[in-house]
């Protein structure tokens, strides 16, 4: 009998190599002969099938029925440590014989649906993509391994549903199921936070001595919320019969199979956490019943097979939370197994329902077929009729989330942004980008602010620092002084200067601490002291504002006054300002949401991952050392981002989010290099901002629950409001009449890829950037 030790790593591996080596070649841009992408996946398939029955026949023979693995730490910085962990028990081996079987059946079937099929590449990638996740997740022994499984399966779905890429309602469709996703990740990342705080042992076997921990009732409540997106559980619902735009192999492995079964899950795995919290129980057996119910009677006035199907599965996994919380585990089990095969089959037939029942001799006599509600024989007509009506409605769920959720939050966001104007110099569109004067855009002085900004962070000492700075925020100066010698008289970025000089006078002879929090809220960009910035944007080029958000002068100057051999600021204060830069995040972020401006949208989420740093810097040791760690990701994402809508705007004249511009079919390699790094740039597993950020939780975890959930909050919708920028870009048919399609330079698209592959390799290995 081969070990289990000796097993799961190399099976591990062979899984993963697969999609990481078609993903990097579809990343440099190779294309594949015709079928051989067809033929890699279904080796893989055949791999998946092969390694989750070797490992659940090794579970088998296992004394003990239980193992887990704890792999080396990825990341350490002083009391922190991310440390991956594989577990393979019951639950696990019934997870990966459901993934062993599934996805070849799926591998099969798509093979001549997407034979010459533009967009087949993409299609298996992500299925390939997919069945390794779910994995993973199936082996994972504590939250921080599951947690990246879930984000891989959860960004794979968004874009399969999104894969009709010319169909603006499939973009839409999309990025409402990615806001759902989002909102149930945040609990969950949440949970695994506090899990870390809370809990001795970070493990999943653990869970059973921790349930009178500090915590415990809110970590199990926060896994019972952050389930219910995945399994479209009520509130959370709407999205499912919108996920339908996907192809229909898709559907299968995700809404029938695999990914909405998730939810049950990861409940069955944090069972020992929650099942002694009455109150986390009744929650469940309410949440589920209710969506039962719902489901059933919206489910029975839809007019396609698909959405049938998928409100179906809805109800039946609410039944499945009805069993949880009666804590009937077994029964769970065997009902998610048998449910799973079932769904598959259908989700796979539903394209032929039409030619089945032509084919069906009961049906050949031209038989008509009445669709009833099942409650219509026992209902008056006229409650039935208005039930049917609230049905087909929906029971106006969409409607309340909008009135009560979704509109009151972006109208304040609009509010927020109206004070941009304020800060706006005369005569300048808020939207548009001031043309660059020839001295002020020259290469001269853009290789000098670089140098500059390079300065910034390899000073070895105070002084070096502030002149490199300086140079920095001189650089918006060079455009206004020549229209100062023109004659005319611009605004002028004196408030920035100011506080520099201030926070220098201080450090030579300290005087008053309020000098270095304003100096620190003023140049660090705190709200509404981001204003500034605002305003530089409609004075100078983009290119010198896209070198003015990488140079970081806010994060510079909170590294250099928080040292920790010259710290200047009291802990009270620091306690208020880590609290208000965590606030300007989340507003940066809301400014994301609603502004029309692509390469404005990508400025707001690296403000937003800038207040972040300068709070994680202020709260501890651990937000200090992660600061450079996530600055490097911030960097390399947001200039990848910035340079491909810079190129585009040159040679397409993208000056707004559009769902029309449909640029993904002209700009191929923009459109991907475009996606991958957002996903890198926003946290999602693979890239080095990912490991940043959970190092600035774990940090501001001991200033509050509301700073941590709030610092959670906007990374979260940080994704959705990147997602919204590449629709606006990429989707949609061409425009008639659109300008003739131009290739991307050679050497920017060579640098975009070593942007990405820089990203890439900080991920795999980021304790290489913070030293040991």
């Amino acid at each position: 009998m081969i070990p289990l030790d000796v097993l799961l790593l190399p099976l591990l591996a062979m899984v993963a190599l697969p999609p990481c080596a078609h993903g990097l070649s579809l990343l440099f841009g190779a294309r594949w002969r015709e079928g051989r992408e067809a033929r890699l996946a279904a080796a893989h398939s055949v791999l998946v099938a092969a390694s989750s029955a070797l490992l659940v026949w090794a579970w088998w023979r296992t004394p003990g029925g239980v193992h887990e693995l704890e792999l080396p730490a990825w990341l350490r910085l002083h009391d922190y440590a991310w440390q991956p962990t594989l577990l393979v028990d019951g639950l696990g081996a019934l997870y990966l014989a459901l993934v062993g079987l599934v996805y070849p059946v799926v591998v099969r079937f798509s093979a001549p649906s997407f034979f010459r099929e533009p967009g087949r590449s993409r299609y298996w990638f992500l299925v390939m993509l997919l069945a390794s996740a779910l994995w993973l997740l199936s082996l994972a022994g504590n939250l921080d391994t599951l947690f990246v499984a879930w984000e891989l399966v959860g960004a794979s779905s968004v874009l399969l549903i999104g894969f009709f890429r010319r169909q603006i309602r499939a973009g839409q469709n999309s990025l409402r199921a990615l806001v759902y996703y989002r909102i149930g990740d945040f609990l969950l990342l949440l949970a695994a936070v506090l899990v870390h705080h809370s809990f001795p042992a970070q493990g999943f076997r653990g869970f059973a001595a921790d349930v009178g921990a500090d915590h415990a009732v809110l970590i199990g409540t926060c896994l019972l919320l952050g389930s219910l997106a995945k399994s479209a559980q009520l509130p959370m619902s709407p999205w499912l019969h919108r996920a339908m735009e996907g192809p229909a192999a898709s559907s299968a492995i995700f809404y029938g199979a695999l990914s909405v079964h998730l939810g049950p899950f990861l409940l069955l795995r944090t069972a020992p956490l929650w099942l002694a919290e009455t109150g986390v129980r009744w929650a469940m057996l309410a949440i589920g019943l209710l969506t039962a119910v719902w489901a059933m009677l919206v489910g029975s006035t839809r007019p396609d097979a698909k959405t049938a199907l998928a409100y179906s599965t809805m109800a039946q996994i609410g039944v499945m939370y009805a069993e949880l919380a009666a804590g009937w585990h077994t029964l769970v089990s065997v009902h998610l197994f048998a449910h799973a095969g079932l769904r598959t089959w259908q989700f796979l037939r539903s394209s032929s329902l039409i030619q089945d029942f032509q084919d069906n001799p009961v049906f050949a006599g031209g038989v008509a077929l009445q669709r009833r509600m099942s409650l219509g024989h026992v209902l008056p007509a006229a409650l039935e009729r208005r039930l049917y009506l609230a049905s087909v409605r929906l029971f106006w769920l969409d409607a309340l989330q909008w009135h009560w959720i979704a509109r009151p939050l972006l109208g304040a966001c609009r509010a927020i942004a109206a004070l941009e104007v304020l800060a706006a110099p005369r005569g300048h569109r808020r939207d548009v980008a001031a043309p660059a004067s020839p001295a002020a855009s020259s290469r001269f002085l853009l290789a000098l602010g670089a140098i500059a900004a390079a300065t910034c962070w390899l000073a070895a000492g105070h002084g070096l620092f502030m002149v490199g700075l300086l140079g920095v925020l001189a650089l918006p100066l060079v455009g206004p002084v020549r229209s100062w010698r023109e004659g005319r008289r611009p605004a002028l970025p004196w408030l920035p200067l100011l506080a520099v000089a201030a926070a220098a006078a201080h450090a030579v002879a300290p005087r008053s601490e309020a000098i270095a929090v304003l100096a620190l809220a003023v140049v660090g960009g705190a709200f509404p002291c981001h204003l500034w910035l605002e305003s530089l944007r409609s004075s100078v080029p983009p290119a010198q504002r896209l070198l003015l958000q990488l140079s970081q002068p806010g994060l510079a100057l909170a590294v250099w006054l928080l040292d920790p051999g010259t710290a200047t600021i009291s802990p009270p204060a620091q306690e208020a300002l880590t609290a208000w830069f965590v606030l300007t995040a989340l507003v940066q972020t809301g400014l994301a949401l609603v502004r029309g401006d692509p390469l404005r949208v990508l400025f707001a989420i690296g403000g937003a991952q800038s207040a972040l740093l300068v709070a994680g810097a202020l709260a501890s040791d651990h937000g200090f050392g992660a600061e450079y760690l996530m600055l490097a990701g911030t960097d390399l994402g947001l200039a990848t981002l910035a340079l491909v809508v810079l190129d585009l705007q040159g040679r397409h004249r993208l000056d707004r989010l559009a769902p029309d511009h449909g640029l993904a079919d002209r700009e191929p390699a923009a459109a991907r290099l475009f996606l991958v790094a957002g996903w890198l740039f926003t946290g999602v597993p693979g890239g080095v901002v990912f490991f940043a950020e959970d190092l600035l939780f774990h940090a501001l975890a001991g200033h509050g629950i509301l700073v941590a959930g709030g610092m959670i909050l906007a990374t979260t919708l940080g994704a959705v409001a990147f997602y919204r920028v590449w629709l606006g870009t990429f989707a949609g048919r061409p425009r008639p009449g659109a300008r003739p399609a131009t290739t991307m330079p050679r050497p920017l698209v060579g640098l975009l890829v070593l942007l990405v592959l820089a990203a890439l390799g900080l991920g795999l290995r980021p304790q290489w950037f913070l030293g040991s």
